[in-house]
This record gives structure tokens, sequence and C-alpha cells, in this order.
């Protein structure tokens, strides 16, 4: 039960997205996605 300490950035990271600018990348969209469907 690691994960649920771990920051959002490290869960992200851990979800096969590279840190950087794929995380920045993959933040807006994710939301742009749930908001918009």
């Amino acid at each position: 039960m690691q994960g649920i300490s771990q920051p959002p950035m490290e869960r992200e990271a851990r979800d096969g997205v590279p840190s950087g600018e794929a995380r920045s990348a993959s933040e807006p969209q994710a939301l742009g996605t749930e908001e918009c469907f």
C-alpha cells in the first residue's frame, strides 16, 4: 500500500507516463476528456 502515500506525479509515472512533457500533456488531456465525455 505504498501507492496511496505516493504523490500524484509518481502515480502517473507508474501508469506508464514518463515524467516531463508527457506528464504535463496527459494531465490536461485526461481532465478535458473526462469533462467532455
